[in-house]
């Protein structure tokens, strides 16, 4: 019989860190993961430019961001992606800022309409992808990029929330958790079409500074912070309308990044294990599909 799908440590990062974006398309044999956080008594705001690629074994530094950043976004695969949006410059202040990269090198392109900290709000390809929400505030704009420059979507999120992650492409995309103003954590749940967004069921868990994987079908939510405030290792599927409860991740961490071009090539990499600001780690995990178990029937 198959046996259901699990998450399994994989190869670690060379530089721990939180918060910072990734190639969401990625696979669990060629990923891609950009920016971040590593705050020190010398350096509170801790903005990284470091980038890593990954073999399906191995975390191997590239070339760096053009601008070091945190809480950006990310789309694209390990040959073709996008870095955007987050923090950086002024201690704390939103960016609208865009790298694009080509295997080699980043790159900077044109800027968002609108700056905001996105954490992993964000969808899509290099060529077609979708910003979400974010803060500061409770922002409901969404921005599309053709390739070379933002727009505006005529479509708004229903709720207005931060701290969101999502995960698809730029005209099917889920975006779920977050916070609320006097809210700490939801399950707002909302697909996106294209040009319009429409509230869907709700996680079974609560969470903010989640991270995603996976199709607007077939999704993945994982990590995140609950009430506590703790870490989870709480994991959900999507079909498209409902969330299901799956294995659970084998380390608790929120501000974490993550992808998945499909959900059972998804990986979830770095974030802090505690509530302290310096406890981030290098562990990396990717969701494996179904295996097949043997089992034995006696008769008598």
């Amino acid at each position: 019989e198959l046996a259901a799908s699990a998450w399994s440590a994989a190869g670690v990062l060379n530089t721990a860190r939180d918060n910072f974006g990734s190639a969401n398309h990625g696979t669990g044999t060629a990923g891609l993961c950009y920016g971040g956080h590593t705050s020190g008594p010398t350096d509170p705001e801790g903005d990284r430019d470091v980038c890593e690629s990954y073999n399906g074994t191995a975390w191997t530094s590239v070339n760096v961001l053009t601008t070091p950043c945190t809480s950006n976004g990310g789309a694209g695969t390990q040959t073709a992606a996008l870095s955007f949006a987050g923090r950086g410059g002024p201690p704390g202040a939103p960016t609208n800022r865009t790298d694009s990269w080509d295997g080699t090198n980043w790159t900077a392109g044109n800027a968002l309409n609108t700056a905001r900290a996105l954490v992993q709000g964000s969808a899509g390809t290099q060529g077609a992808a979708l910003a979400i929400g974010g803060q500061p505030g409770y922002l409901t704009i969404t921005e599309e990029f053709d390739g070379t420059n933002w727009a505006t979507s005529p479509g708004s999120m229903n709720t207005p929330r931060g701290d969101i992650a999502g995960t698809g492409s730029q005209t099917a995309a889920v975006a779920f958790g977050g916070t609320q103003p006097g809210v700490f954590i939801v399950t707002s749940t909302e697909s996106y079409d294209g040009s319009t967004w429409t509230s869907q069921g709700g996680l079974n868990t609560a969470r903010r500074r989640a991270a995603g994987g996976g199709t607007l079908t077939a999704g993945l939510a994982f990590g995140g912070l609950v009430p506590g405030p703790a870490a989870t290792t709480s994991t959900e599927t999507f079909d498209g309308s409902t969330w299901t409860a799956a294995s659970s991740m084998g380390t608790g961490r929120y501000f974490l990044s993550g992808f998945g071009l499909t959900s059972t090539q998804s990986m979830a990499m770095g974030g802090l294990l505690t509530g302290s600001a310096s406890n981030y780690t290098n562990l990396t995990e990717e969701y494996n599909p179904p295996v097949a178990v043997a089992k034995t029937v006696t008769t008598s």
